[in-house]
């Protein structure tokens, strides 16, 4: 099961949010978006969205997560957009 960050932001508040160094006790070197919601997207160690027009609830981001020497692994971002 791939490992999960959990967050929370308002409708048309923008979200920024810092990315682990370390998943499962190994280094991260880079981060890339492999599928999340319109105006999404990832730069550096930072996922950013703005949810403009996206409704309440619950929405999820996949990410790729490189490390040296080691195959990729995938974090989850789960965020819970409130009213």
């Amino acid at each position: 099961m791939p490992d999960t960050v959990r967050t929370a932001t308002r409708t048309g508040t923008p979200l920024t949010l810092s990315l682990p160094d370390a998943l499962d006790g190994r280094s991260v070197a880079r981060y890339s978006l492999l599928r999340g919601p319109a105006l999404s997207g990832v730069a550096g160690r930072s996922f950013t969205w703005i949810p403009e027009g996206t409704a309440p609830g619950v929405h999820h981001a996949l990410l790729r997560a490189e490390s040296t020497n080691t195959s990729p692994d995938t974090l989850v971002v789960q965020i819970r957009l409130r009213p």
